[in-house]
């Protein structure tokens, strides 16, 4: 290994052991891993392997999952050189096909991740005669159970950083990890499904987003070793493309939403229902955490991302139907039926698909009725529910339709901006309340926030135009 980002070694194909290439695995934190090999595998085509294994120069076992081949070069002299990007990198084993990839267990560390849990850990004190103690105290590890049985643990581990001079410096740290342990192995892809789930709720807990894991570990019986006599799993290092940076800012408790400790009492209560929301509410956080994780994105793009997440999340809370669809049959076929036998075929199939949903609420009825039933946690930054609901109905139709010009409840420029703002805070209440704060507590905690102060709103959109 020539550094912390790079492995040299061999590569080859599972299928093919006996064609090894010389090359170099770099990683890069935020640039993208990449495999560069003297040699190719195919000399006439460009491949997009799903494994390519390799050792490196000092013995340890890679396995690069979903590689492309981006570049295929001859020199002469010097021959072929291959280029394959790569989406995920596993160290310390070797998968020979697909289906192998799975593990017993994963550990994670996500940023902000210590701050969250804010655990007491590291203490000093001193000492007789000048003597300064700094110790390690590893608090209870917190355990919980998901409902289909996957435990899943919060550790903290402590570790000792050995700086080039170790006579004027010396470093203690300790950094949280959470475990999951499935009752039977699961799929890595299964796990990341875990992963981002409980990535997304901590990232509503904070209010800020939460990076990608900045370091996974996993235990597999694919590579369990016998050492004197008993088994042995190595642990296996996980490596996403794109390697974050662990130097992310310092996040004070008081600017997150709630912290663990808020929770803590509750905490495999509320982790269980987010995780049954997670998948009744898949469309909503798609949706709203999309934003969260691109903030980047255009500002039509998240408005609407937004209004399509409100829209699902009253048809998942309340269905809204003026009467079922079977009352409303008759009414249908009295409505296609009174459609003008002239009319051209498509004109007429767009009128009768129009009339078919005619039992459900309108979007206007949907948006009102979540402002109505959530009016006392949402009056910090909406102070007129009418006016609210008219300019997210009459925008969202002006940008799907392109309806004439722009009337004046349709929002552009900082007041979209501004709307949007307001989107985002509505659902950040509602994943709350069906979390299972009270509308008190919801109150109590957004209370302590100007991000949900509407002036802070309107001053934070002003100062950006300046």
């Amino acid at each position: 290994m020539d550094s912390k980002n790079e492995y040299q070694g061999m590569w080859w194909l599972p299928e093919k052991p006996e064609n090894k290439f010389v090359g170099a695995l770099t990683f890069p934190q935020n640039e993208g891993a990449e495999l560069r090999i003297i040699g190719c595998f195919d000399k006439h085509n460009l491949l997009e392997p799903i494994i390519i294994l390799g050792e490196t120069t000092d013995g340890k076992k890679i396995s690069l999952i979903n590689c492309i081949q981006t570049d295929l070069r001859t020199s002469h002299p010097g021959g072929e050189t291959s280029v394959f990007e790569i989406d995920f990198i596993f160290i310390g084993v070797h998968f020979l096909k697909i289906e192998d990839v799975k593990f017993k267990s994963l550990s994670v560390h996500f940023s902000y991740l210590d701050e969250w849990l804010d655990f007491k850990s590291l203490n000093e004190r001193n000492g007789a005669n000048g003597e300064i103690i700094i110790s390690f105290k590893k608090p209870g590890s917190v355990k919980t159970k998901l409902k289909d049985g996957t435990e899943i643990t919060i550790d903290i581990v402590g570790n000792i950083v050995h700086p080039p001079d170790m006579h004027t410096e010396l470093r203690l740290n300790s950094k949280s990890f959470i475990i999951i342990k499935p009752q039977q192995e699961k799929s890595f892809q299964e796990f990341r499904g875990i992963i981002r789930t409980i990535q997304n709720f901590i990232t509503l807990a904070l209010g800020e987003e939460v990076s990608e894991p900045l370091s996974i570990t996993g235990i597999t019986e694919v590579n369990k070793q016998l050492i004197g006599g008993q088994p042995y799993n190595p642990p296996v290092t996980i490596i996403n493309r794109f390697v974050k940076s662990n130097n992310h800012k310092k996040m004070m408790k008081h600017k997150m939403i709630f912290s663990f400790d808020t929770i803590s009492h509750r905490f495999s209560a509320f982790l269980n229902t987010w995780f049954e929301n997670a998948s009744s509410f898949k469309t909503i956080f798609d949706l709203y955490f999309g934003i969260k994780y691109n903030p980047s994105l255009y500002v039509d793009n998240q408005f609407l991302n937004c209004i399509i997440a409100v829209e699902a999340f009253h048809r998942y809370d309340v269905e809204g139907e003026y009467l079922s669809e079977a009352e409303y049959e008759t009414i249908r076929q009295t409505l296609v039926d009174a459609i003008p036998a002239s009319i051209d075929k498509f004109h007429r199939q767009s009128l009768e698909n129009r009339i078919k949903y005619g039992y459900e609420y309108s979007m206007i009825k949907r948006l009102s009725e979540i402002t109505q039933t959530y009016e006392k946690n949402i009056g910090m930054f909406i102070d007129d529910t009418a006016l609210f609901n008219k300019q997210v109905v009459d925008t969202r139709n002006y940008m799907i339709h392109n309806t004439h010009a722009p009337k004046e409840s349709v929002c552009e420029g900082k007041d979209l901006i501004i709307l949007t703002k307001k989107l985002k805070l509505l659902l950040e209440v509602l994943l709350l309340r069906k979390l299972g704060f009270t509308e008190e507590e919801t109150n109590n905690l957004i209370s302590k926030h100007e991000r949900f102060k509407l002036k802070y709103i309107e001053n934070s959109v002003i100062l950006s135009y300046i």
